[in-house]
């Protein structure tokens, strides 16, 4: 009962700091980055441009981890049948 609980409650964590990133993560960078390369001009530009996520990237990828995280939640089982549903890339 203790770890159930425990569990469901890190799964709502989790839920609250992606619904955060969906919501300031894609504009983020957009609105900062020439004020934080003035800031650190030691930092290489590769850097900076990865920090600039299109949102339909960000989207995706929390979508993709929000598929994952509710099976590791309701337990081992659940997360085999969700795993086992995704395209095998080995052949």
């Amino acid at each position: 009962m203790t770890i159930g609980l425990a569990t469901w409650g890190l799964f709502v964590a989790w839920l609250l700091h992606d619904i955060e990133e969906l919501v300031t993560m894609p504009r983020w960078a957009s609105r900062n980055g020439a004020r934080l390369r003035g800031r650190f001009p030691q930092v290489p530009e590769r850097v900076w441009r990865a920090l600039d996520y299109p949102p339909a990237q960000v989207y995706l990828g929390v979508g993709l981890v929000g598929v994952v995280m509710p099976a590791a939640a309701l337990g081992r089982r659940a997360l085999r049948r969700y795993v086992s549903l995704l395209p095998d890339r080995a052949g």
